[in-house]
């Protein structure tokens, strides 16, 4: 397999985690506007944490493109986006004490 092959190869594993890191901090913007700079670091943590998913389960499963791999990266994904915006520490997520 020559280098062009390759590279196309390993774009293809990695792009649903690059369709993730760009939609989960785009989605996330239009409910709770962050500043740029919270965009960029919640899109690298994203591609990321994703590429890694897709990674694993190329390693587990030895094929890539399985649904349980594809859920593993949603499930990590929601819970990171769920964390990084509950911890953004902006006004609409903060908890009101009584």
């Amino acid at each position: 397999m020559g280098i062009l092959t390759t590279l196309h190869h390993m774009l293809n594993l990695i792009a649903p985690a690059l369709a993730m890191a760009v939609l989960l901090p785009a989605l996330a913007f239009v409910w709770r506007p962050q500043g740029k700079s919270r965009w960029a670091f919640q899109f690298l943590v994203h591609f990321l944490l994703g590429s890694l998913c897709l990674v694993a389960g190329l390693l587990i499963w030895g094929v890539d493109g399985r649904m349980s791999t594809y859920l593993a990266m949603v499930v990590v994904l929601g819970s990171a986006q769920f964390w990084m915006t509950e911890r953004s520490g902006t006004p609409s997520t903060r908890r009101r004490r009584a």
